[in-house]
C-alpha cells in the first residue's frame, strides 16, 4: 500500500504492479483535473477526498492563487474548523486571501492502523506544506511510524519555528530529529 500524490502514484505503480495507492487530496481542482482521471484508469488507485491530518474532523482550507502558478489554487493554510486553538501553528500566520472550503480530515495514524495488513509494505509520501512536522510527530507519538517501510518527505522551512516534542524549534533541527527517529525502523528519503 502507498499514500502518494497522483503523479507519483502512477510512476510507482508502473514499476511495482502490486502497489495499491491511497491518495489524500482535498483541493477540488486537483481532484477533478488529475486524481479522479488517474483513478478511472487504474482500479488500484483509491482517491480519498480528504485532508491528511492527525485527527478526524473538519478543516477549513484556503485555496489561494500563487504568483508563480497563475490559475492554480494550491492550499496554503488550513485550520480545524471546530477548534481554532488546535490550528496548525505552522500555518496560522500565512495569508488567507483565497476561497475557504470546508473539507473532511482523516487521521493518518488511525488510517494506517485500520488499513494495514501484515503482508503490506507501506510507502508514505508526505508533501503537506508545513504540516508534516505535526503529522510525523503524531505518527511517532502514537507508535505507528514503524508500520511504514519508506518515507518520502518534503520538509518545508518557511517558518521560524515548528512544533516538535512539546517545544518550538527551528524547522531544520526538527526535520533532522524526525528523520533520525524514523530511521530507527524505516528508510527516509528527501522528496524535492
Amino acid at each position: 500500500a502507498a499514500a502518494l500524490p497522483g503523479a507519483q502514484a502512477g510512476a510507482v505503480q508502473e514499476q511495482q504492479p502490486s502497489v495499491v495507492a491511497y491518495l489524500f487530496e482535498f483541493n477540488p481542482r486537483l481532484l477533478r483535473q488529475f486524481l479522479r482521471p488517474l483513478a478511472a484508469r487504474d482500479p488500484r488507485v483509491h482517491i480519498m477526498a480528504a485532508a491528511a491530518h492527525v485527527r478526524e474532523g473538519f478543516i477549513t482550507a484556503y485555496l489561494d492563487k500563487r504568483k508563480e502558478a497563475p490559475g492554480e489554487f494550491p492550499c496554503v493554510a488550513r485550520r480545524f474548523a471546530r477548534n481554532p486553538a488546535g490550528s496548525s501553528s505552522l500555518l496560522k500566520d500565512m495569508p488567507r486571501s483565497g476561497a475557504a472550503v470546508n473539507v473532511t480530515a482523516v487521521s493518518i495514524p488511525d488510517f494506517l492502523r485500520a488499513h494495514r495488513c501484515e503482508a503490506d509494505e507501506i510507502h508514505l509520501k508526505i508533501d503537506i506544506e508545513g504540516f508534516e512536522y505535526e503529522l510525523l510527530g503524531a505518527l511517532i507519538e502514537r507508535g505507528v511510524h514503524c508500520l511504514v517501510r519508506t518515507y518520502y518527505i518534503e520538509f518545508h522551512f518557511s517558518v521560524p519555528t515548528v512544533p516538535w516534542r512539546g517545544r518550538q524549534v527551528p524547522p531544520k533541527q526538527a526535520s533532522r530529529e524526525i528523520a533520525e527517529e524514523l530511521r530507527k525502523c524505516a528508510e527516509v528519503k528527501d522528496w524535492w
